[in-house]
């Protein structure tokens, strides 16, 4: 449901009206009923680092999330392999982004995707472009099929990744499968 900003009122006051982006809110809890959240919800929330949601979510506007510079986690109250909005949700994240799956007070699994760079290169005179990805967390967020996360889709990338990301992002990738080895295979 959209609450507009006008219509949230902070302070004693009912003069005093504020909407509530900027530097105030640093996480946000949505119901696990959200299924849809609108075009630019979240614009401007420079602070928040952290996005809570159920399962349920299946539309996202667009730039839902723009100025949203310290977004870095979303935690969805639904398991690894259950249909989630999550692909949505990544699809307008290019920084770096930890997902914590949850069911009850309990963590199931969680996952790392690396931030990713798109570069535009124009190579005629007639305005055409070419477009190059740096970074596995591009592939890492294609991960998906049928709204369903691909865990064995996923773990794929590794080997990629190897090859491509540093040592640190490596090991965030791989601590978070070890540590929640849903469906993890041995190779």
């Amino acid at each position: 449901k959209h609450v507009p900003a006008d219509a949230v009122t902070i302070g004693e006051e009912d003069s005093f009206m504020k909407a509530l982006c900027g530097n105030d809110i640093e996480e946000i809890s949505l119901p696990d009923s959200v299924e849809q959240i609108g075009n630019l919800a979240f614009y401007n929330c420079r602070k928040l680092r952290t996005l809570t949601l159920g399962r349920f979510l299946n539309e996202l506007g667009s730039d839902a999330f723009m100025n949203c510079r310290s977004l870095q986690a979303f935690q969805i109250s639904a398991g690894m392999q259950q249909e989630t909005g999550l692909k949505q949700l990544l699809a307008q994240r290019m920084t770096d982004v930890e997902v914590t799956f949850v069911k009850g007070n309990s963590i199931v699994g969680k996952l790392f995707y690396p931030e990713y760079e798109e570069d535009h290169d124009e190579i005629g005179p007639a305005h055409i472009f070419a477009m190059s990805i740096h970074g596995e967390g591009f592939r890492a967020r294609q991960c998906f099929q049928n709204g369903r996360l691909s865990l064995a889709a996923y773990d794929e990338i590794f080997e990629q990744a190897c090859a491509e990301e540093s040592e640190e992002t490596l090991c965030r990738l791989a601590a978070d499968r070890l540590a929640y080895p849903v469906v993890l295979s041995g190779q």
